[in-house]
């Protein structure tokens, strides 16, 4: 059976809330194990499995929560009276995985060139400046598809991480990005 549920049952169903699920996989030692595909909790690994930390896709977001955050808290100046005001984002507060997750969606839809706007690139810029020392490569262009690359991996890891960061008990929970959880039971 599978039902369609809404986030607003996250909590009362034991799953962990959107800001400890971002704390998680922000913060979390996770890790990949090429053979399956499959990504899990290092500290839970018993089985010996070649696997892969996924340190720089959680440096990469990081980078991420942190020009989103300064958008949060700078956007959308204006005047009041004599002096200039910021409104911050009116209808959020925080970066939550959801958001990481469309941003490094932003980023890989520009590598396929599916953009046409000058703000997704001009947002890619800014992520390469700041993921430099992350990337691979003496010229922009070479640090771009690195930064492709590993945007990609850290938008697929994020998305493989769900199954391992909420584990209620009698039901296995999938997610797609956005506030709608999937629980089969």
């Amino acid at each position: 059976m599978i039902l369609f549920l809404g986030s607003g049952v996250s909590l009362a169903s034991g799953l962990p809330s959107v800001m400890t699920i971002t704390e998680q996989l922000l913060e979390g030692a996770y890790c990949y194990d090429p053979a399956d595909s499959g990504f899990f909790c290092a500290a839970g690994d018993e089985q010996g499995r070649r696997v892969k930390a996924l340190d720089d896709e959680q440096h990469l977001l990081r980078i991420l929560g942190k020009i989103d955050k300064h958008y949060l808290d700078e956007a959308a100046p204006y005047v009041s009276g004599t002096s200039f005001k910021r409104s911050g984002s009116i209808y959020r507060s925080m970066t939550s995985y959801e958001d990481l997750f469309q941003m490094c969606t932003q980023i890989k839809q520009n590598s396929l060139g599916l953009t046409e706007d000058a703000m997704t690139g001009a947002f890619v810029d800014k992520v390469e400046s700041e993921a430099e020392a992350l990337l691979d490569g003496d010229c922009i262009d070479a640090r771009l598809i690195a930064l492709y690359h590993l945007a990609s991996r850290a938008r697929g890891s994020s998305s493989g991480l769900w199954p391992s960061i909420s584990k209620p008990t009698g039901s296995t929970v999938w997610t797609w990005w956005s506030s709608w959880p999937v629980m089969r039971a």
